[in-house]
């Protein structure tokens, strides 16, 4: 009777526990989904980089998902391709735009859930890692940002999840045929896939003795899809090689153990918000110390977790993809894997999880949005992301500014931009569907056109001899990429003239009207 009852009560805190597993994961998931739900639908105004990239779908068909985009702007051809079928379901909008970012980054949640229980036998390190991804700042940002990188991550996470059914040994002609469309897929979805997919080869190869001659046709189908994607648009890939390694600095990469304290350094100081660096080398051996957990488990995982880094550098290093934290986003569900494998340690358990918990939260905190983080902590989210176009306030004065413009501009009117502000009104035009022609004139760009005296003069006397127009001036007073005109080349044109105008300032943004 005694063995009866230990054993029923022992089966029942086994599924007492397991149901508690289950209920925190629940929460974290509940919570996590209802943080971008409510982020997404706040429909905060998109800033430089979303609008530029936006520009380029605003009238784009279907059947030009492989075209050049504007403004420069760089996204895989399948991204781009959904975003237009969204687009022609729903019309455009800041959140048709969205919304296929705003589902990977739902998706990236269940995903990760599912890589740490293929990973990490601890159920505390798998609530720890599903807190820290779920809520971390930049993940749950590009889950409402018109750009890939949240799609990177949840690409990512698939690949690694699909790692234990890939084989490469005896590959059917139906397998091979699958394998090359689903790299073609990855590739042209996700440009980091270029880099996980040989990782994932290459660990693979690790320890087989028998593999099949047929996967070189995977590498051949990387090759080719790199080449047509490099071919496709090779003036925005030379404009972006030497933006990112003029102007940001992304290809200072040098293979050395200093580099690699630098890039986890700048990794840690953007994943986690209100970082201290004092914990540095404590993030050092958490990551390093589960990646030898990981090798000594199974060292096939541990070298396809090496050789996402190497690629990862070798790209950087030949100036093809810049390693930088914000495009190396993808590899945070790396990092927390490795990071909470330390759970997995057998070493008085039990005590090791409270330490460990400690720790992490300490480290990481528990930082929600809308409970503890509010909507413009979660735009800057972080020291690296004080951009002065990136505040919500600095957003809504741009879109109120252009739909003051469209609203109000007559036949007969000028409007003088900048390349920004051009491709704002195109955008704002396109959201409230106003199809009436505007003529812009563009005085400042990506291209470094500057405005000169003579243009200033021209519009102005088009006004002189035109009574019933006016002229729109738009710009930022200290602009880093586009050279405008300040506001006393705009004033000393006014006076001269004896003009009536209106002024319209934000910080560094302004709005003449001029009649």
């Amino acid at each position: 009777m005694l063995k009866y009852t230990y054993f029923m009560f022992g089966k029942f805190g086994s599924i007492n526990k397991n149901c508690l597993f289950y209920l925190f994961v629940f929460v974290i998931v509940a919570i996590g989904i209802y943080v971008r739900v409510r982020f997404y639908l706040s429909e905060q105004p998109m800033w430089i980089d979303e609008i530029m990239l936006a520009s380029s779908f605003m009238e784009r068909s279907l059947s030009d998902f492989f075209l050049p985009l504007d403004a420069f702007q760089k996204a895989p051809p399948l991204f781009v391709f959904l975003i237009l079928v969204v687009k022609k379901i729903f019309r455009a909008s800041v959140l048709s735009l969205r919304l296929i970012p705003f589902i990977c980054s739902i998706l990236s949640i269940f995903g990760f859930f599912f890589l740490l229980k293929n990973n990490i036998k601890n159920e505390f390190g798998i609530i720890a890692g599903m807190s820290m991804f779920t809520f971390c700042l930049p993940i749950v940002y590009f889950s409402a940002e018109f750009k890939p990188y949240g799609c990177d991550v949840f690409i990512c996470i698939v690949l690694l999840l699909l790692y234990k059914y890939f084989n490469i040994e005896k590959i059917s002609l139906k397998q091979l045929l699958v394998y090359i469309l689903g790299t073609l897929f990855f590739v042209f979805l996700s440009y980091p896939a270029i880099l996980l997919i040989p990782a994932l080869i290459f660990s693979k190869m690790y320890k087989s003795n028998n593999i099949d001659k047929k996967i070189l046709w995977i590498f051949i189908a990387i090759f080719a899809a790199i080449l047509l994607l490099f071919l496709s648009d090779l003036n925005t890939y030379i404009f972006l090689k030497n933006y990112w390694g003029n102007i940001e600095k992304g290809f200072s990469v040098y293979p050395s153990l200093d580099f690699i304290k630098t890039f986890i350094s700048s990794c840690c100081e953007y994943y986690i918000y209100n970082y201290n660096p004092q914990v540095f080398y404590a993030v050092i051996i958490l990551i390093f110390g589960g990646f030898l957990i990981i090798y000594k488990e199974n060292k096939e995982k541990s070298l396809l977790i090496f050789l996402i880094m190497i690629f990862a550098i070798i790209a950087s290093l030949i100036n093809a993809y810049p390693l930088k934290p914000k495009l190396a986003l993808y590899m945070f569900p790396i990092f927390l894997l490795l990071i909470v494998k330390f759970y997995d340690l057998k070493i008085n358990s039990k005590l090791l999880n409270v330490i460990l918990s400690i720790f992490l939260l300490f480290i990481f905190g528990v930082n929600i949005p809308y409970i503890n983080v509010s909507e413009n902590d979660l735009i800057f989210y972080n020291k690296l992301s004080d951009g002065r176009n990136k505040s919500i306030e600095d957003r809504s004065a741009v879109r109120d500014y252009c739909l003051k413009i469209i609203q109000n501009y007559k036949n007969g009117d000028i409007i003088l931009a900048s390349e920004e502000f051009i491709y704002s009104i195109k955008c704002y035009k396109a959201y409230l569907r106003i199809n009436k022609n505007f003529n812009i004139i563009s005085y400042a760009g990506i291209s470094d056109k500057l405005v000169t005296e003579i243009d200033m003069y021209s519009v102005t006397n088009n006004i002189i001899r035109n009574k019933n127009s006016s002229v729109w001036i738009i710009g930022r007073n200290d602009e880093e990429y586009f050279k405008c005109p300040n506001f006393g080349d705009i004033k000393n044109i006014i006076d001269k003239y004896n003009l009536k105008y209106e002024k319209f300032v934000h910080d560094d943004l302004y709005l003449f009207v001029i009649y």
